[in-house]
């Protein structure tokens, strides 16, 4: 029934005049009213799921979410529970690829910093080449003061660092707590003095002992 309303509101979308994904099947009389012919078989291709019916879905290649033309397959009724993590073309991330077909999404392999952690449970995106990344992408090797966790030490971080001082025994603010590189409850120039000891530059990996 859900896969019913959702056509028929993609239809009410072309007869309006609308802008919409709508399924090809669907035809607009000259008075305005829809016309919903024969959802296509498993087999034949489509732009989108609307095309393929509730039980099929447009699949299309691993890393290819929504460029040219797909094909509809019937959506897995039963999938093994076994971690081969993927993520959907919607952004979620799903046990294994049969799981992602299940709810009709295909697998994006997007990795954007190019680390071999996709960009969906990436949670460091913008780390630099040749740096080492675990499995959430981030630094294996933490470098002291690179806080926005890309593996360099450079003007972005000093940026961050910036933002946060307080000066001499003035309490920072908070969300400053990682810039206090003393511990005394502020950040002024002894913080300073252990970021200088860490910077790297731009897209040059830091030094994970740089603190000393």
């Amino acid at each position: 029934m859900k896969s019913a309303e959702k056509t028929l509101a993609a239809v009410s979308l072309k007869c309006s005049g609308r802008p919409g994904i709508v399924p090809k099947t669907a035809l607009c009389s000259v008075a305005g009213l829809c016309l919903i012919l024969a959802t296509p078989a498993a087999g034949q291709t489509c732009f989108s799921n609307y095309e393929c019916g509730g039980s099929a879905y447009c699949a299309r290649d691993p890393g290819v979410c929504y460029a040219g033309l797909g094909e509809c397959k019937p959506r897995p009724m039963i999938c093994f529970d076994l971690w081969e993590p993927v993520c959907g073309c919607d952004g979620q991330v799903y046990n294994n690829s049969c799981y992602a077909a299940r709810v009709g999404q295909n697998v994006d392999l997007s990795d954007g910093d190019n680390d071999g952690v996709d960009d969906c449970w990436d949670s460091c995106p913008n780390t630099i080449p040749s740096v080492l990344v675990n499995s959430s992408g981030c630094p294996r090797f933490p470098v002291p003061n690179d806080y926005d966790n890309d593996g360099d030490v450079d003007g972005i971080d000093f940026d961050a660092l910036q933002s946060c001082a307080s000066g001499p025994a003035v309490p920072y603010a908070a969300g400053c707590e990682n810039k206090d590189r003393d511990g005394d409850g502020d950040v002024d120039q002894t913080d300073f003095a252990f970021f200088q000891r860490c910077i790297s530059g731009m897209n040059i990996p830091g030094d994970p002992n740089c603190a000393g």
